[in-house]
């Protein structure tokens, strides 16, 4: 068998191989479920006791623990809802990170725009309750992050 011939056999069985090798298996947008923040927290979203919020544009870091505070933002944005982003593509850059404690014990982080692996549109009035929050909070201890 000629060298040319080996090439285009291996080609023939390779390219197949790395096709599959570079799609991910994402669920299609209609798959994925739409609700609420509240609806996608694991537990009850009236026991966080503290969050955590890191800002994409300056990368620092707020703690917000006022018991109230977290009150009010639980009850305007707990409510809000998220629908899958028809476009699943992997982006890169954030607004906020959120981490979201019960106890001292992290339960549940997400970004705005993406819950696990697959991305969403929140609400128009969820990011200005970001910035609030993030403006009511306080730095960390240092070393925390």
């Amino acid at each position: 068998m000629s060298r040319t011939r080996v090439h285009l056999c291996l080609a023939a069985l390779l390219l197949p191989l790395l096709l599959l090798a570079g799609c991910e298996s994402v669920p299609p947008p209609e798959s994925l479920p739409a609700g609420p923040l509240d609806e996608f927290y694991p537990g009850e979203l009236v026991s966080v006791d503290r969050i955590d919020l890191r800002s994409g544009m300056s990368g620092e870091w707020r703690t917000v623990t006022g018991p109230e505070v977290i009150r009010d933002w639980v009850s305007k944005a707990g409510d809000l809802p998220f629908s899958p982003d028809p476009s699943q593509a992997q982006r890169a850059g954030f607004n906020y990170i959120v981490i979201l404690f019960e106890k001292g014990e992290e339960k549940f982080s997400f970004l705005p725009t993406q819950f696990g692996k697959h991305y969403y549109i929140p609400d128009p009035q969820f990011s200005p309750l970001l910035d609030e929050l993030f403006e009511k909070g306080t730095k960390p201890v240092p070393g925390r992050y």
